[in-house]
């Protein structure tokens, strides 16, 4: 679910577990598509639980190797 969506009232600076509204963005990480939240970790933008989710697996798999 995308986290504008998720949060539609979300102000610039509010985080949620790692993901963390932001005021400019810019596209996303995973998509493309241009986002106002940015995953902490991977120091990213990332619009949607299944984008983090898509990049949190291919960090994993690249660990693995």
């Amino acid at each position: 679910m995308k986290f504008d969506l998720k949060y539609p009232y979300a102000s610039v600076g509010h985080q949620v577990c790692d993901i963390l509204r932001v005021d400019i963005g810019g596209p996303c990480w995973n998509c493309g598509e241009h986002t106002k939240w940015a995953e902490i970790n991977f120091q990213g933008y990332l619009c949607s639980e299944e984008c983090v989710k898509a990049k949190t697996e291919e960090y994993i798999e690249a660990m693995r190797k």
